[in-house]
């Protein structure tokens, strides 16, 4: 039987992902969890054959817990799964090593049939979709806004937040000056003309449900 991890930060959802998963006899959940942690925890002690997680969880990000998989079991085969799935959080689970990335939405027979395919060896991510998703993430900025410096992307979660100059100032400790000097260069890095482009671009990471790591 293949052995399955789930990683599902709400107990009703997570209660009905194992007992679809366990109707037939080939998949066997060894471990529900409903975060990075508890998960962390259970995969050390199950060793699972597929990781079965939520892209977002309660103030986490799967993405990470799909890293942890790739860099301590490599062995144990990764499938994300979501709400609706944005090229962002589609190139970020690629990048991190998942094997599959399915809406929840998506039908019983669609789960179960890619737990059959992942476990076997199988990538379900298509490399021209994931390239044309890389593309339109290069579009709109988000890769830029991956390679900011630390220094700018707090400024960038403050501009997001709504701060003035002023406020950033005084949060970041630099000189009200420095702080519009970053302003304009952050602007042009981005391609954006106003704060309120930067602080759209800035708070749409969170509702693509990504981290801007690996990109």
């Amino acid at each position: 039987m293949v052995k399955i991890l789930i990683c599902e930060d709400f107990e009703m959802m997570r209660d009905g992902l194992v007992a679809l998963i366990e109707v037939g006899s080939e998949f066997s959940v060894v471990a529900a969890a409903g975060d990075i942690r508890e998960a962390t925890a259970k995969a050390l002690v199950t060793h699972p054959d597929v990781a079965l997680i939520d892209v977002k969880l309660e103030g986490e990000s799967g993405i990470d817990l799909a890293r942890w998989f790739q860099a301590n079991q490599p062995e144990c085969k990764v499938v994300m799964m979501g709400s609706y799935v944005s090229h962002l959080s589609f190139v970020e689970a690629h990048h991190a090593g998942a094997m599959a990335f399915i809406p929840k939405s998506g039908s019983t027979l669609l789960l179960l049939n890619t737990l059959r395919e992942v476990s076997a060896g199988k990538s379900c991510f298509d490399e021209l979709s994931v390239h044309r998703a890389e593309e339109m993430l290069e579009q709109n900025g988000f890769v830029a806004l991956a390679h900011l410096s630390k220094n700018d992307q707090d400024i960038m979660a403050c501009i997001a937040r709504g701060c003035t100059d002023k406020e950033i100032s005084e949060t970041l400790f630099l000189n009200i000056q420095t702080v519009r000097n970053h302003v304009s260069k952050i602007m042009t890095k981005l391609g954006k003309s106003n704060r309120t482009q930067l602080a759209v671009l800035m708070n749409s990471v969170g509702a693509n449900e990504g981290t801007l790591l690996g990109l």
